[in-house]
Protein backbone atom coordinates (compact mmCIF):
# COMPACT_ATOMS: atom_id res chain seq x y z
CA UNK A 1 0.00 0.00 0.00
CA UNK A 2 0.97 3.96 -0.50
CA UNK A 3 0.98 6.10 1.89
CA UNK A 4 -1.01 8.32 2.79
CA UNK A 5 -0.53 11.61 4.23
CA UNK A 6 -3.49 13.69 5.28
CA UNK A 7 -3.61 17.49 6.84
CA UNK A 8 -4.26 17.73 10.24
CA UNK A 9 -5.21 20.65 12.07
CA UNK A 10 -5.50 19.49 16.03
CA UNK A 11 -6.59 23.35 16.72
CA UNK A 12 -7.77 26.35 14.96
CA UNK A 13 -5.91 29.06 13.94
CA UNK A 14 -2.55 27.31 13.48
CA UNK A 15 -0.32 28.97 11.38
CA UNK A 16 1.16 27.14 8.05
CA UNK A 17 4.52 26.75 8.52
CA UNK A 18 6.77 26.45 12.13
CA UNK A 19 10.49 25.89 13.13
CA UNK A 20 11.32 23.29 15.16
CA UNK A 21 12.36 24.84 18.32
CA UNK A 22 13.00 22.04 21.08
CA UNK A 23 11.99 18.21 21.47
CA UNK A 24 11.17 17.51 25.13
CA UNK A 25 11.22 13.39 25.83
CA UNK A 26 12.43 12.64 29.27
CA UNK A 27 9.98 11.28 32.46
CA UNK A 28 7.20 14.06 32.24
CA UNK A 29 6.47 12.89 28.71
CA UNK A 30 7.36 14.06 24.82
CA UNK A 31 7.17 17.45 24.16
CA UNK A 32 7.82 19.38 20.82
CA UNK A 33 8.17 23.07 20.75
CA UNK A 34 7.29 24.92 17.70
CA UNK A 35 7.55 28.63 17.32
CA UNK A 36 6.62 30.90 13.45
CA UNK A 37 9.14 32.20 11.51
CA UNK A 38 8.01 35.73 12.09
CA UNK A 39 6.54 35.69 15.78
CA UNK A 40 8.78 34.25 17.92
CA UNK A 41 6.85 34.94 20.87
CA UNK A 42 4.04 33.17 20.04
CA UNK A 43 4.34 29.36 19.99
CA UNK A 44 2.65 25.86 19.68
CA UNK A 45 2.92 22.97 21.96
CA UNK A 46 2.63 19.27 21.00
CA UNK A 47 2.46 16.91 23.73
CA UNK A 48 1.68 13.36 24.04
CA UNK A 49 0.17 12.07 27.13
CA UNK A 50 0.91 8.31 26.01
CA UNK A 51 4.05 6.88 25.58
CA UNK A 52 5.56 7.26 22.38
CA UNK A 53 7.04 4.05 20.71
CA UNK A 54 9.09 5.53 19.01
CA UNK A 55 10.16 9.38 17.07
CA UNK A 56 12.80 9.87 14.62
CA UNK A 57 13.46 13.80 14.07
CA UNK A 58 15.37 14.09 10.24
CA UNK A 59 17.04 17.53 8.91
CA UNK A 60 15.42 18.73 6.39
CA UNK A 61 18.57 18.33 4.12
CA UNK A 62 18.21 14.54 4.93
CA UNK A 63 14.60 14.77 3.05
CA UNK A 64 15.00 14.85 -0.77
CA UNK A 65 12.78 11.70 -1.55
CA UNK A 66 10.18 12.29 1.05
CA UNK A 67 9.29 15.92 -0.47
CA UNK A 68 9.97 14.76 -4.04
CA UNK A 69 7.32 12.30 -3.28
CA UNK A 70 5.15 14.83 -1.51
CA UNK A 71 5.95 16.89 -4.61
CA UNK A 72 4.72 14.08 -6.75
CA UNK A 73 1.65 12.89 -4.82
CA UNK A 74 -0.25 15.98 -3.83
CA UNK A 75 1.57 19.33 -4.76
CA UNK A 76 3.82 21.99 -3.14
CA UNK A 77 0.99 23.95 -1.66
CA UNK A 78 0.24 20.51 0.27
CA UNK A 79 2.92 20.39 2.32
CA UNK A 80 4.76 23.57 1.84
CA UNK A 81 1.81 24.98 3.21
CA UNK A 82 1.18 23.03 6.29
CA UNK A 83 3.19 21.78 9.43
CA UNK A 84 1.00 18.47 10.86
CA UNK A 85 0.06 15.30 9.40
CA UNK A 86 -1.55 12.09 9.94
CA UNK A 87 0.12 9.17 7.84
CA UNK A 88 -1.95 6.42 7.21
CA UNK A 89 -0.77 3.21 5.82
CA UNK A 90 2.63 4.10 7.31
CA UNK A 91 5.81 2.73 5.75
CA UNK A 92 7.75 4.05 9.46
CA UNK A 93 5.04 1.54 11.20
CA UNK A 94 5.55 -1.06 8.69
CA UNK A 95 8.85 -0.61 9.34
CA UNK A 96 8.31 -0.99 13.29
CA UNK A 97 6.69 -3.98 12.66
CA UNK A 98 8.79 -5.46 11.13
CA UNK A 99 11.85 -4.89 13.66
CA UNK A 100 9.28 -6.08 16.58
CA UNK A 101 8.42 -8.99 14.45
CA UNK A 102 4.96 -7.92 14.66
CA UNK A 103 4.52 -7.42 18.21
CA UNK A 104 3.99 -3.50 17.36
CA UNK A 105 0.60 -4.72 15.97
CA UNK A 106 -1.04 -5.29 19.27
CA UNK A 107 -0.61 -1.53 19.89
CA UNK A 108 -2.94 -0.15 17.71
CA UNK A 109 -0.44 2.68 17.11
CA UNK A 110 -0.73 6.51 14.94
CA UNK A 111 1.71 7.94 12.85
CA UNK A 112 1.78 11.73 13.26
CA UNK A 113 4.02 14.02 11.69
CA UNK A 114 5.40 17.52 11.76
CA UNK A 115 6.89 18.56 9.01
CA UNK A 116 8.84 21.72 9.89
CA UNK A 117 10.31 24.49 7.84
CA UNK A 118 14.12 23.15 9.46
CA UNK A 119 13.00 19.51 9.87
CA UNK A 120 10.58 16.33 10.01
CA UNK A 121 9.91 14.92 13.40
CA UNK A 122 7.53 10.98 13.36
CA UNK A 123 5.97 10.25 15.86
CA UNK A 124 4.21 7.04 16.46
CA UNK A 125 1.99 6.60 19.83
CA UNK A 126 -1.39 5.15 20.14
CA UNK A 127 -3.57 8.23 21.15
CA UNK A 128 -3.99 11.77 20.18
CA UNK A 129 -1.53 14.68 21.09
CA UNK A 130 -2.69 17.27 23.04
CA UNK A 131 -1.68 21.00 20.85
CA UNK A 132 -1.97 24.94 22.11
CA UNK A 133 -1.19 27.97 21.65
CA UNK A 134 1.31 29.67 24.16
CA UNK A 135 2.39 33.05 24.92
CA UNK A 136 5.78 33.46 25.76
Amino acid sequence: MEEKWIRWEPIPKLSKKYYVESIIDNINGFKILLSEENNTEEKVLVSFPDTIRAYRSTSDSFLIQTISYLDKTYGSNFYGNWTFFKIKDSKYLEWLNEESEGISKDYMMKHFCILAMNSMIDIVTGSEPTVVHIQK
